[in-house]
């Protein structure tokens, strides 16, 4: 039995790399916030939670986030849509739920390594 394998696991590791996309893409936007007619991006999970949802009892977590280019708004007369706030909150939110879940799975590995470590020989 793979102990990294478990549904939980999957789980938190396609959320982890998920969100580490998102603070990415929230910087990479930051950064062009002064670009002439930069467009923002973002990530799309909607097909993917469907999907995930779709398929009950399978055991597969296969979880992709999609990175789309936001057309359909102006910010600015430059035409660069990137929004600050909307940023600096998505980069926030992105950082502390990938903190949380950082923790999540270090109190999973403590608790296979304690239990590892206290079995009877």
């Amino acid at each position: 039995m793979d102990l990294f394998q478990t549904k939980s696991f999957k789980a938190m590791e396609s959320s982890m790399n998920a969100l580490q996309l998102q603070m990415q893409i929230s910087q990479q936007n930051l950064a062009n916030i002064s670009t002439p007619g930069y467009k923002a991006k973002k990530i799309s999970f909607k097909d993917v939670l469907a999907r995930a949802g779709s398929e009950p009892n399978t055991g597969k977590y296969d979880f992709k986030a999609f990175i789309e280019t936001e057309e359909d708004t102006a910010v600015r007369p430059d035409g660069n849509n990137v929004d600050l706030e909307i940023e600096s909150a998505r980069l926030n939110k992105a950082y502390y739920q990938y903190s949380y879940l950082t923790s999540k799975l270090t109190g999973q590995i403590s608790n296979l390594k304690y239990v590892l470590e206290n079995a009877p020989k």
